[in-house]
């Protein structure tokens, strides 16, 4: 008999659980607090960029995996006629001179772990697809990863569920869940607001910013803090660019629709409440964000504002996620804590998690992810980092 799997959590995490799981066979139950997958949460206003350019090994494969499974949806999606895309632009990483050093070293391991990067001279850099447009000013380095894309995380959380539901999966939105439903120490589901229990052989919570609450009450605090993020969609950008992530300025931008550029950054380090905090983005933000642009596309000159927002991302102390089976219960496993590239880790991280709740070896194993790191440190406070860091 296929084991009854619940999963707490439908943005690109969770969905891409789901999708995995039903994959492989499991019957898989969805819960998710919003009207629709990826419309809650972190997946609801992340940028939606995958990089290579990442600075340990394991987020190399991490992405590595989750572009193949991107590049492969995105052509289901096309084929079915869903909006889901990859946009494959490339990306650049710009650092000054006390930085170039970093970036160097860190190009040397990304591709001894496969990825395509190629190192340049910012007179060079203007050659390449998606730099001819930038201005490089205090700029000492560039890498470039030709492979790197991006995507919508609210569709790709769409599709994957879609998929996840024709293998058999169910899904209920706008569930409200209150709480574990547990027996002794195992956890054997879910309660819900109007008292229901749903229950499951194991269940998965990958709820994002609300899973650290979720578990506190059950007594059982998580290493988990989530932290503002903020970006603004800007109209008027004639000349599109490749994905940049600009160390020097503390910001990053991509191509969004034709003529436009989201722009983000903005992180803060204050933890926040999820049903709390300031969903819309800081004035002085979208004002820096705009002058950051023009500064390194100068042909962006009067592009405004069309929109802008602010979401959540979690972060954990070591700034990798909890995947695995949560030590201090029976049946309970966690895929959590994206520190701000939950999206670009998501399909990978979702087989990942699947493959550990069945007993399978995953294409990724992600053992140094378990979320017993932490056991015994559970109540400690963190200092939370900006993700994209050198």
């Amino acid at each position: 008999m296929a084991r009854r799997v619940l999963v707490v959590g439908a943005g690109a995490l969770g969905a891409s659980a789901a999708l995995a799981l039903a994959e492989a066979g499991a019957d898989v139950t969805v819960l998710e607090r919003g009207p629709a997958p990826g419309l809650a949460g972190a997946s609801a206003r992340g940028a939606g960029v995958a990089s290579v350019l990442a600075w340990n090994a394991l987020d190399i494969r991490l992405v590595r995996r989750t572009l193949q499974r991107f590049r492969a949806l995105s052509a289901t999606a096309a084929d079915r006629g869903h909006p889901f895309r990859l946009h494959v632009t490339g990306s650049a990483t710009l650092v000054d001179a006390a930085r170039a050093s970093r970036l160097e070293e860190l190009a040397v391991l990304q591709k001894r772990e496969g990825a395509e990067v190629r190192l340049l001279d910012p007179a060079d850099a203007g050659t390449l697809p998606g730099l001819g447009a930038l201005d490089l000013a205090g700029v000492a380095l560039v890498a470039f990863a030709p492979g790197d894309a991006w995507a919508s995380p609210p569709a790709y959380a769409d599709l994957a569920l879609a998929l996840a539901r024709e293998r058999g999966a169910t899904f209920t939105p706008n569930a409200d869940v209150k709480g574990l439903a547990l027996d002794g120490s195992r956890v054997a589901g879910v309660r819900l607001g109007d008292g229901r229990l749903v229950e499951a052989d194991l269940t998965l919570v990958a709820g994002g910013a609300w899973t650290a609450g979720l578990l506190a009450s059950a007594g059982a605090p998580l290493p988990l803090a989530p932290y503002r993020t903020q970006a603004v969609v800007v109209d008027g950008v004639r000349n599109p660019t490749a994905i940049v992530h600009d160390t020097v300025q503390g910001c990053y931008f991509r191509p969004d629709a034709p003529g436009r550029a989201l722009v983000g950054d903005g992180t803060t380090t204050t933890p926040e409440h999820p049903d709390l905090y300031k969903s819309e983005a800081d004035d002085g933000f979208v004002s820096r964000s705009i002058e950051r642009l023009v500064r390194r596309v100068p042909s962006a000159r009067g592009a405004f504002a069309l929109s802008s927002r602010a979401g959540l991302d979690t972060a954990t102390p070591d700034r990798h996620p909890l995947v695995g089976p949560d030590p201090r219960f029976e049946g309970l496993h966690l895929l959590v804590g994206g520190n701000g590239f939950g999206f670009m880790r998501s399909a990978a991280l979702g087989e990942a998690s699947a493959a550990t709740m069945l007993g399978r070896r995953a294409p990724v194993p992600v053992g140094a992810f378990a979320a017993a790191r932490f056991e015994g440190l559970w109540k400690e406070p963190f200092e939370i980092r900006e993700g994209f860091s050198l």
